[in-house]
């Protein structure tokens, strides 16, 4: 592969499984130093595993349940704590939980319609990466 994200910090949520998992294992291929989280310790943590045995970076909080704002806010904090920035925010947990027609606004003017766990994931997000 190209290396193309080598060095970049990736969030990339939801990494208990699926399109999470893979994209964690692809982002560190590619060079990303990876920020995983998910909401089942063991399926997070052996996707962190994986990463690692495949010669990777990733570092996981788990259980992260991005329905609490505070939960967002700390998995933010954990990746600036551990690389110092974040680069990109791989927003992929698959609890979409609805909130009814209300369409909310990120502070860069996004739209986010109908989607809380959207929504919490990304205000605690660093202005430049939204």
């Amino acid at each position: 592969m190209s290396n193309g994200l080598s060095g970049k910090v990736c969030i990339v949520t939801g990494t208990g499984g699926g399109i999470g998992r893979e994209a964690a294992l692809t982002f560190a291929r590619e060079g990303a130093l990876v920020v995983g989280c998910g909401l089942c310790v063991e399926d997070a943590g052996a996707t962190a595993a994986a990463v690692r045995a495949a010669g990777g970076t990733i570092v996981s909080m788990q259980p992260c349940d991005l329905t609490k704002p505070a939960d967002c806010q700390a998995l933010v904090d954990f990746a600036v704590r551990t690389f110092g920035r974040v680069d990109v925010l791989f927003n992929n947990a698959a609890m979409a939980i609805s909130t009814g027609s209300k369409t909310s606004r990120t502070r860069s003017g996004t739209a986010i319609a109908g989607v809380k766990w959207t929504w919490c994931s990304t205000l605690p997000a660093p202005r430049g990466l939204i």
